[in-house]
């Protein structure tokens, strides 16, 4: 998988200008921050077994789990499996979509979110086992895909699909997902990793998040316009007065 490494939004808006990453009459490119270039591109109900077991979640019950104690509490068809999968992944259900958006500097964003975030690795040395510290670098995944056809669904169930990955795009546009520009990818087989040598890699050294986050901002690009709600708002508030300026 081909590696660039980028250093500012100038080095990532200069890409978008090359015709590797232009769209033509059949595909499209799409994009998928990650804060950390070491996490796998597997959907987050692949990365879990159910309590006491080695078996995969049972994908089928938690669906009808969300479909039964959501009656009420929202406007949605609950009766359209695609579109309650794509609702329980929005509220934050492990499913087997995972999330990706035609905006790099929304893939940005996702990328940089959290410039000061740590995390807790374990280094096992000499049968002992300790924590460190590490600062990753982020990534934002380039994946050129076939164009999705809005006037069908991949399949009738999502949880039997006929490939490997389709691409979905949900009828219902909730705040969040029109202003990410955002769409899905869903796995077949959610335990297996995303593969694909088209994919292009744009590594973000860890030292550069923060500046980046701040370039986003003066863009307009910050958790207040990705999260159009009050708990977006309410972070954007927070991270102004106490990170924007350390």
């Amino acid at each position: 998988m081909n590696q660039i490494t980028i250093t500012s939004i100038k080095d990532l808006c200069g890409l978008m200008e090359l015709e590797e990453f232009q769209d033509n009459d059949g595909t499209t490119v799409i994009y998928r921050g990650l804060p950390d270039i070491g996490f796998q591109l597997i959907p987050k109900v692949g990365r879990f077994n159910q309590p006491r077991s080695n078996d995969p979640v049972d994908e089928s019950l938690m669906l009808e789990l969300f479909r039964r104690n959501s009656m009420g509490l929202t406007g949605f068809d609950l009766t359209d499996d695609w579109e309650l999968l794509a609702l329980a992944q929005h509220h934050g259900m492990a499913t087997r979509l995972m999330d990706w958006t035609r905006s790099p500097l929304v893939a940005a964003f996702f990328a940089v979110q959290n410039p000061n975030e740590r995390y807790n690795q374990v280094e096992r040395n000499n049968s002992s086992d300790h924590f460190i510290c590490s600062q990753p670098n982020s990534v934002i995944y380039a994946w050129r895909v076939q164009k999705v056809f809005l006037d069908k669904k991949p399949a009738k169930n999502p949880l039997e699909l006929p490939s490997d990955v389709v691409r979905y795009i949900p009828r219902h546009v909730t705040p969040r997902i029109r202003a990410q520009s955002g769409l899905f990818s869903v796995h077949k087989n959610p335990r297996v990793e995303l593969v694909d040598q088209r994919m292009v890699q744009f590594v973000i050294p860890n030292g550069q998040r923060g500046p980046i986050k701040k370039f986003l901002y003066r863009l307009g690009i910050h958790e207040a316009t990705i999260y159009p709600d009050l708990d977006g708002t309410a972070r954007h508030i927070e991270w102004l007065q106490m990170d924007m300026n350390p």
